[in-house]
């Protein structure tokens, strides 16, 4: 959940296009404060995903964001959006076992442990677990 800044022509690339879908993908920025502290993604498309399966992502880019509910109320408000608004019906999200914070933010917006993909991710040394978490279209009501 917390990367380094990215490199400022990308990341003006990005926001150029962020709000709107872009062929598949969808950039958001995440500001705190009146600060950029982090962007998100929403992914869907073609060969990829089912229809109505959305893919999220978010990083913040320092760990003094975390533990303030910041990336929290962004997953909570894009998955609203996205299954309101988008006709997601599914919107999931993948994390590496270790990442506390990033489980405890998924579970705190209401997503769903669904089970743990083993040797999912490349890493330092060798494939890392991720675990899948996911709400539906019939999670919306207690959100």
């Amino acid at each position: 959940m917390v990367g380094p800044e990215p490199e400022r022509d990308s990341l003006l690339d990005r926001l150029a296009r962020s709000g709107h879908w872009n062929e598949n993908r969808l950039d958001l920025a995440i500001e705190a404060e009146g600060e950029l502290v982090g962007e998100m993604d929403a992914r869907r498309g073609r060969g990829t995903y089912p229809p109505g399966v959305v893919e999220i992502g978010i990083g913040l880019y320092r760990a003094s964001m975390r533990g303030r509910g910041i990336g929290t109320e962004a997953v909570a408000l894009l998955t609203r959006h996205l299954l309101e608004q988008e006709g997601a019906e599914r919107v999931q999200a993948s994390t590496a076992d270790s990442n506390h914070a990033m489980r405890r933010c998924l579970e705190k917006a209401g997503y769903v442990f669904e089970g743990t993909m083993r040797d999912f991710m490349p890493g330092d040394g060798g494939r890392v677990d991720y675990r899948l978490y996911a709400v539906t279209r019939a999670d919306l009501p207690g959100l």
